[in-house]
């Protein structure tokens, strides 16, 4: 009877042990990378407008969804996806996007897939980050004087 109860103590610390481990597993990492979430940003470049909204996850990728319109989000005129993977060293990022990318067909109302036949260069940015805002400036402007572009945290 002794041996009985040493076994069941001894499954009870082992089962006790191992559930206090997976629980500590959790995915609080996030909080540790200020990147993670969707950062959104509008620009205006004469009569049309660029839309940008990239999703940073927490495993190194990124989806970019573009909007181009005329004067406003109402009117747009083309919509694309773009994946890839990103890359945090410092106060410099580095973007490599996917050959394949996502158009939005209107008529069908869904997105269709595509894949370039050529790889682009990785995008460099040097960025900082005050609370919800980011700051993106181009790799030649390393004094940070004058923001490529500003995004906005959802």
């Amino acid at each position: 009877m002794k041996k009985n109860l040493l076994w069941s103590l001894a499954a009870l610390f082992v089962t006790a042990a191992l559930s206090m481990g997976f629980a500590s597993c959790s995915d609080d990492d996030d909080d540790d990378n200020p990147f993670v979430g969707t950062w959104e940003s509008e620009e205006f470049l004469g009569s049309y407008f660029n839309f940008l909204s990239y999703q940073f996850k927490a495993d190194g990728t990124y989806i970019l969804e573009k909007e181009q319109g005329k004067t406003t989000k109402a009117l747009a005129i083309g919509k694309w996806r773009r994946f890839g993977t990103y890359k945090v060293s410092g106060n410099k990022l580095t973007l490599k996007e996917n050959r394949e990318f996502e158009q939005y067909d209107e008529k069908e109302g869904k997105w269709v897939s595509f894949e370039r036949p050529y790889d682009d260069p990785p995008y460099v940015y040097y960025f900082k980050i005050e609370e919800n805002t980011m700051y993106w400036y181009i790799e030649a402007d390393v004094e940070m004087t004058s923001p490529y572009d500003v995004f906005k945290k959802k």
